[in-house]
C-alpha cells in the first residue's frame, strides 16, 4: 500500500497554488512517532507571508493549552469532535 506521501503531488509550504489531501495528511500524522507516543501532532501544510494551514491530531481526550495566533484563524474538525474556548465561551465543533 503506497504511503500518504508517495500519493499527492510535492509542494513547497509558500507555493501559490497547491493541492491538500487532508485525509491522507492526517492518517500520515496518525503513522508517526509524536502521535503514537504521546497522542498528539502536527504539521505546517502551508506557510506564506499572510496565510499559515496547521493539520492537529489531537487523541480522544487531549489538550492543547491556551494559543494565541497574531491574525485571524478558522478551526474546522475533519474528524470526531472539538471543545473549543474562545473569549470565554466554549464552542462545540462536531
Amino acid at each position: 500500500m503506497p504511503k500518504p506521501e508517495d500519493t499527492h503531488p510535492t509542494s513547497h509550504l509558500a507555493d501559490p497554488i497547491g493541492v491538500l489531501d487532508l485525509k491522507a495528511e492526517l492518517a500520515q500524522l496518525r503513522d508517526e512517532e509524536p502521535w503514537r507516543r504521546s497522542g498528539r501532532h502536527s504539521r505546517t501544510l502551508i506557510k506564506d507571508a499572510d496565510l499559515r494551514v496547521v493539520l492537529i491530531a489531537l487523541q480522544t481526550g487531549a489538550r492543547l493549552e491556551e494559543h494565541h495566533a497574531p491574525g485571524r484563524i478558522t478551526v474546522h474538525a475533519l474528524d470526531g469532535h472539538l471543545r473549543v474556548g474562545v473569549s470565554g465561551q466554549a464552542i462545540d465543533l462536531p
